[in-house]
């Protein structure tokens, strides 16, 4: 005899509602994450253009601790806009399987 429940509506791909809602906030979060790290870096180098444009190096050197500079301001940037859109997509999509 099969179990009623392998047929109901709430069953869906083959997963329970908790294990679904797991998988898609963990994998929403994740392309959230990649998504997130482009922009933010893209964001934060235009930013840190933007910030010493009146005062761009003029050495080797001075061009060098700019760059490693921007590097370093980059990587946060990264980070940052990794963690907020990871939380947004998650949230979202968490609650859209929710309900």
């Amino acid at each position: 005899m099969t179990d009623p429940c392998d047929a109901s509506p709430y069953r869906r791909g083959g997963m329970q509602i908790s294990d679904r809602l797991a998988t898609m906030t963990l994998v929403s979060g994740g392309a959230g994450a990649l998504i997130g790290g482009y922009l933010g870096g893209k964001h934060a180098a235009r930013q840190y253009l933007a910030e010493r444009a009146h005062r761009l190096p003029t050495t080797v050197e001075g061009w060098f601790f700019y760059q490693k500079w921007k590097n370093y301001r980059v990587v946060i940037g990264s980070l940052k806009g990794a963690g907020r859109y990871a939380r947004r997509l998650g949230a979202c999509v968490g609650a859209f399987v929710a309900i």
